[in-house]
């Protein structure tokens, strides 16, 4: 990532061709994440937060973060520090000839902004009122110091010999220099270029009022030209273009950075990227838009992603055995143990000045590991050319997929007759005491709630019952309605002059996932001490990874979704069955 800023040439050194530069502040900027949310971030400038090992290690400067080859480094830092709360370092230009226009351009006070590129490797969520939180880096590391001509940072400069000087007139004149290019990129008429110099308007605020004028025009056309676009500016346009699809396809929000994209086609987007020009033909573009360094593949890459990772949260919150499970993080797909404790042994009496008697725990351990599944899809140049959004919609439909697969994964436990848990079938009337024969009856229901509440713990002393209690009432679509009313009436149904002693006891899940329309369940809550069902996650990821390349075969691209996940019964004595008669 970069961070930008403005640059007064005051410490240039010619004889040494030197210069102190301001490269952050820690401003605040705001950014996106992949689901669209924003978000404002934040560096910390307090010592131990940054690490300037690269940077004094003779890190490159470079002509507007490209690091291609050898040429795109201009200068060399030879130190950088911190003080009172900014970022600084000397720089040191080449003698080389094509540098020796950017070295005078410095000097004349043309070219003034300098930009940092940093990787975050931590970071913490700031309490603060508001609608967009601020996320603050804490452990961070600056690795190259770019030339660039739009600012972010308004901080960032070269270092001034009087620290407490201002340059009104150069602050200006950087004003109206941006106005005047926003101006013309935009084609906005000469009179209303002229009124906001004028105006004294701020350039943020000049910069939203031309992007509402550009998103009403009905054709939108972005002139090209031979300047060099900063990295802040492609991911602008990055997150616009992601932002217009997501309008299109799903109806998401529109903001004043997609505005200048909502009326283009895939192919207009395609041509905007890679900078051709309207006489191209489309069949070109789209070759080149999929194999040159352009940003459309990346583009299409964050619609699939977002527009999948939406659907999945939306149909995750539907589902509905999530109360009985708890998520468990793994760190790869080896096996791991589930591990159950025994209750420790009662408190004794302890007279005074007595010694405390120990005690030990019982334990038992099943071994489970996750699996991956995953899927691939291509989007290709005829579906570019004839603007075909059908990809991302089957791309969307995955997180069906996904909630299926969990849900499969899950009820399965319950549909395995030969289901084990520590080598013991999960259900099992003589060894775990929770399997009866019944139907859904006061009758049946009372012997229920009575086994699941003279579970014991591993331990198996006499008389040690744990007290668990049934909260939920788990029958198949079959069964729900006569469950619901079960549950909700006054009355035993069919029985108006017998009461109903379970009226509002449970909590009905009804699934199609169960297979034999004549079974059901009791659960109890895990908040009760008792955990039932672990739902496991490489690294604790509750979401759908995907990823993109481009296809030299086919002159398109390949989208790929990967899920990690498992699930695991890990104790018997919550859950109870109970065999239709």
């Amino acid at each position: 990532m970069q961070r930008q800023g403005s640059l007064v040439p005051k410490t240039v050194n010619k004889k040494e061709r030197t210069a102190e530069v301001c490269w952050s502040t820690g401003a605040k900027v705001l950014r996106s994440n992949i689901l669209g949310k924003r978000y404002f971030e934040e560096l910390s400038l307090q010592e131990g937060h940054v690490n300037l090992d690269r940077l004094n290690d003779g890190a490159a400067v470079l002509n507007s973060h490209r690091g291609g080859s050898l040429s795109d480094q201009i200068g060399v830092v030879e130190k950088a520090w911190l003080d009172e709360g900014k970022g600084f370092a000397k720089i040191r230009f080449s003698e080389r000839e094509d540098v020796n226009p950017i070295f005078k351009d410095i000097e004349q006070g043309i070219i003034r902004n300098v930009s940092v590129g940093y990787r975050v490797n931590d970071a913490e969520e700031l309490e603060e009122d508001g609608e967009i939180p601020t996320i603050r880096a804490v452990a961070w590391e600056p690795f190259e110091i770019s030339l660039v001509p739009i600012p972010a940072d308004k901080g960032g400069k070269v270092r001034s010999m009087e620290e407490n000087q201002t340059d009104v007139l150069a602050d200006e004149r950087q004003r109206v220099s941006e106005i005047v290019g926003l101006c013309r990129k935009f084609e906005v008429p000469s009179k209303e270029e002229k009124a906001f110099i004028e105006s004294g308007s701020s350039l943020d605020s000049v910069r939203s009022k031309i992007l509402d004028m550009v998103g009403e025009k009905q054709n939108i056309i972005i002139k090209t030209s031979p300047v060099e676009i900063t990295r802040d500016e492609k991911e602008t346009k990055k997150e616009g273009m992601t932002e217009a699809l997501l309008y299109r396809s799903t109806g998401a929000p529109l903001t004043d950075k997609g505005k200048p994209y909502a009326g283009m086609s895939l192919i207009d987007m395609a041509r905007t990227s890679i900078g051709a020009s309207y006489s191209d033909g489309k069949m070109d573009i789209a070759q080149r838009a999929f194999h040159s360094t352009s940003d459309f593949p990346e583009v299409l890459g964050n619609v699939a992603k977002q527009k999948l990772l939406r659907s999945y949260e939306a149909l995750m919150e539907k589902q509905d055995f999530w109360p009985l499970c708890r998520v468990r993080s793994f760190a790869d797909f080896k096996p791991v143990r589930s591990v159950r404790m025994g209750e420790k042994a009662d408190l004794l009496p302890l007279p005074e000045l007595s010694e405390y008697k120990g005690s030990t725990y019982s334990e038992t351990t099943d071994q489970w590991a996750i699996e991956t599944f995953g899927r691939k899809i291509g989007i290709s140049r005829q579906m570019v050319i004839n603007d075909d959004l059908g990809a991302f919609d089957s791309i969307g439909n995955w997180a069906g997929s996904i909630s299926r697969l969990e849900s499969k994964l899950f009820w399965s436990i319950f549909n395995d007759p030969n289901y084990k848990l520590n080598k013991v079938s999960l259900f099992d009337a003589k060894n775990h005491k929770n399997l009866l024969d019944g139907t859904l009856s006061i009758d049946t229901l009372s012997q229920a709630r009575i086994a699941m509440a003279k579970q014991q713990g591993l331990d198996t002393r006499e008389g040690d019952y744990l007290g668990l209690q049934a909260k939920y009432l788990i029958v198949p679509v079959e069964m729900q309605t006569k469950a619901e009313q079960f549950i909700s009436r006054e009355v035993v149904p069919q029985k108006p002059d017998e009461v109903n002693p379970f009226k509002g006891s449970f909590k009905v899940i009804a699934t199609t996932w169960l297979k034999n329309p004549n079974e059901w369940y009791l659960a109890a809550s895990p908040d009760q001490g008792i955990d039932l069902i672990e739902a496991g996650y490489l690294n604790g990821v509750r979401a759908p990874f995907v990823d993109y390349k481009t296809d030299f075969e086919t002159d398109g691209m390949q989208v790929k979704v990967r899920y990690d996940v498992g699930f695991k019964a890990i104790d018997h004595r919550g859950l109870l069955k109970v065999k239709g008669a």
